[in-house]
């Protein structure tokens, strides 16, 4: 097994962000990226293990939250927050 932790970056869109993360990954945290201050994910992974896709959404602050979402964290922009999910299976 070999560790390292991953960064996926997100976009600020309110669709579905799919990302190939591998299988078994741990969530670490989520919130602003230090080179452009916008939404980010950090998953301790183990490089030997396939890959999943695992989906998630970013949401505004006062937008509607679909059903089967996991909260995750919150991100800043400026006079903005940016929430970030995990959509479930």
């Amino acid at each position: 097994m070999t560790l390292t932790i991953w960064k996926y970056n997100l976009g600020l869109t309110t669709n579905i962000q799919p990302f190939d993360i591998p299988i078994g990954a741990k969530f670490c945290y989520s919130g602003p990226d230090p080179d452009d201050n916008l939404p980010a994910l950090w998953f301790l992974v183990d490089l030997d293990a396939k890959t999943e896709q695992r989906v998630f959404q970013v949401y505004a602050t006062g937008q509607q939250i679909a059903d089967q979402q996991l909260y995750l964290g919150s991100a800043r922009q400026g006079a903005f927050m940016w929430h970030v999910f995990e959509v479930l299976p």
